[in-house]
C-alpha cells in the first residue's frame, strides 16, 4: 500500500487533510525482508529420512526462474527525508494528544499559538476550534467566540474563507444563543453562496425558522433565490423546496405584521403566484380562524379510505398551526415545521394504525379509542429521532415534532377526538421516554433553549406555556 502524505486528503473520506485526521491513529508500517534467492529451494536432509527425500526437479517440469535483484541501498537523501518525516509524524501525534488533554483556555492559547506560526489551513482551524467554540458558548462566553472568529477572518483569511459556512453557522448560533447581534451580516453570506454547504445552509434556515427570525431569513432567502435557480449544486426538488419555504416565510412575515388582516389582504402578487388564488384563501382563511372547519373522531380515526381525506388532514394541520400560535404562543415558522412532521407521522403510520385495528375487538372500540392508536409512544420516539437525524431535517426539525406532538394530544382530547384518559396513560410513557429524545437532540446540536422545550413537552403536559 502506498503511504499518504500527510498534506493529502484522509482517506477516511472526511474531507480534512491526513495530519489532522487519522495520520495519528495509523499503526506503524511493518518492516518486510525479502529474501534472496538464485534458484528453486531444495529441502535440505536435516532430519528426514532418504525415503523423504523429494525427487529432484527436471529441466523439463523447472521453469526457468530470474534472480531476484539486490536491494537497492536507500541514499542519504532519502533516509533524511524519511527520518524528518518520522520526526513530523511524530510531532503531530504528540500536539494532538496534549490538545485532546488540554482545558479549554489551554486549547485556545495552542490554537492561537498554531495561528501566529502562519501555517493555518482551514480544515486545522476547523478541528482546533470545534471543541472551543463548543465550550465558549456552554459558558456563555459569546462574546469571546466572536473575538476567536474575527481573529481568524483576520490573520488568516484563506483559512477562514476554505470553511466559511461552518464558522458562519457559528456566528449565527452564537448570535440566537446571546439574544444579542445583527444576524443581517453572516445571513449575507448565505445569500451570495446558497450553495457553498446546502446541508449548513438548510440546518441554519431551520435553526432560524424555530427560534422565529423570519424576516432576517427571508431578506437573506429573497437575496438568494436567483443563486440558487442558477446553481448547478442544488437539485431541482431542493430548490422548489426552497421556492416553498421562501413563499411560506413571506406569508408568516405579513400575519406578524398585519396580525388582524383579512383574507384579501394576503392576496399579494407574490403569495398569490406561488400558491394559487383558491389555494391561498384555504390557507389564509384558516390560519386567521375565519374559515370554518369542524375536524371529528371518526375521521381522525382514520379507519376508511374516504374521499377527501388527504384533504381533512391538510385543513387540520392548519387549524392546529393557528392553535400553536394563538393559544401557545409559537411563532408561525417554528408551527409550520412541526406542522410539516407531524403530517408526515400521521400519513406514516395511517396504515400501522389501521392493522392495529383490524379484527372483532377493535371493531367494538370507538371512534376517539381507535384515534388514540396513533399516539403509540415507540413509534412517536423513533419517528421523532428520525426527524432529528443529521442527515435528514436536523435536529431544530425534531424538537419541532416533539414538542408538538404534545400539543396536539392536548388539542385532540380538547375537540374530544380521542379519548382524555387514554391520552393521560400515553403522555405518561411519552414523558418517560422524553430523555432518549434529549439525549439525541442534544448530541446533535448546541441549542439549551430549544432542548428545555424538548424536555418539558411532556411533563406537564396539560398547561399551555406562552411566548416560548
Amino acid at each position: 500500500m502506498a503511504k499518504i502524505g500527510r498534506n493529502e486528503p484522509c482517506p477516511c473520506g472526511s474531507g480534512k487533510k491526513y495530519k489532522h485526521c487519522c495520520m495519528a491513529k495509523a499503526p506503524a508500517e511493518p518492516q518486510v525482508l525479502l529474501p534472496v534467492t538464485k534458484g528453486p529451494a531444495i529441502p535440505t536432509q536435516s532430519n528426514r529420512g532418504p525415503a523423504d527425500m523429494p525427487e529432484r526437479p527436471t529441466a523439463e517440469a523447472t521453469p526457468a526462474v530470474r534472480p531476484a535483484e539486490e536491494p537497492r541501498a536507500e541514499s542519504e537523501e532519502a533516509r533524511q527525508a524519511r527520518a524528518a518525516q518520522e520526526l513530523e509524524d511524530q510531532k503531530w501525534s504528540r500536539f494532538w494528544a496534549d490538545y485532546a488533554e488540554a482545558t479549554l483556555e489551554q486549547q485556545i492559547a495552542m490554537y492561537r499559538g498554531e495561528l501566529a506560526a502562519g501555517d493555518m489551513d482551514g480544515s486545522f482551524a476547523l478541528e482546533l476550534l470545534e471543541t472551543v467554540i463548543e465550550g465558549l458558548q456552554k459558558r456563555r462566553a459569546f462574546g469571546r467566540v466572536m473575538e476567536i472568529l474575527d481573529e481568524l477572518q483576520a490573520r488568516a483569511p484563506a483559512a477562514y474563507e476554505e470553511v466559511a459556512p461552518y464558522l458562519t453557522r457559528w456566528r449565527i448560533r452564537t448570535i440566537l444563543l446571546s439574544g444579542e447581534g445583527d444576524l443581517v451580516e453572516p445571513l449575507e453570506y448565505f445569500a451570495a453562496k446558497p450553495d457553498a454547504d446546502v446541508d449548513i445552509y438548510n440546518h441554519v434556515i431551520r435553526r432560524l425558522m424555530y427560534h422565529g427570525r423570519t424576516r432576517e431569513l427571508l431578506c437573506a432567502m429573497r437575496k438568494g433565490m436567483p443563486a440558487v435557480k442558477r446553481s448547478k449544486e442544488i437539485v431541482p426538488w431542493g430548490i422548489e423546496e426552497f421556492e416553498a419555504e421562501c413563499a411560506q416565510l413571506a406569508l408568516f412575515a405579513h400575519l406578524d405584521e398585519h396580525p388582524d388582516a383579512e383574507i384579501e389582504d394576503l392576496q399579494t402578487p407574490e403569495l398569490t403566484q406561488f400558491f394559487g388564488e383558491k389555494r391561498l384563501r384555504t390557507i389564509a382563511g384558516h390560519l386567521l380562524g375565519k374559515a370554518a372547519f369542524e375536524c371529528t373522531a371518526e375521521r381522525l380515526a382514520l379507519t376508511r379510505d374516504e374521499k377527501g381525506l388527504e384533504e381533512h388532514l391538510f385543513l387540520l394541520s392548519l387549524d392546529f398551526m393557528r392553535h400553536l400560535r394563538t393559544v401557545w404562543g409559537w411563532p408561525w415558522s417554528r408551527a409550520v415545521l412541526a406542522r410539516h412532521s407531524l403530517l408526515r407521522f400521521l400519513r406514516r403510520h395511517r396504515e400501522q394504525a389501521k392493522e392495529r385495528m383490524r379484527g372483532k375487538k377493535a371493531e367494538r372500540l370507538d371512534a376517539r379509542d381507535r384515534s388514540s392508536l396513533l399516539f403509540v409512544p415507540s413509534e412517536a420516539v423513533t419517528f421523532a429521532m428520525q426527524e432529528a437525524d443529521i442527515f435528514a431535517s436536523g435536529a431544530h426539525q425534531g424538537a419541532a415534532f416533539w414538542t408538538a406532538l404534545a400539543r396536539f394530544a392536548r388539542y385532540a382530547a380538547d375537540l374530544d377526538l380521542v379519548r382524555p384518559e387514554a391520552m393521560d396513560e400515553r403522555a405518561a410513557e411519552l414523558a418517560r421516554a422524553t430523555e432518549r429524545v434529549a439525549a439525541t437532540i442534544e448530541w446533535l446540536v448546541v441549542d439549551p433553549p430549544m432542548l428545555a422545550h424538548v424536555r418539558e413537552a411532556w411533563t406537564p403536559w396539560t398547561q399551555p406555556e406562552r411566548a416560548v
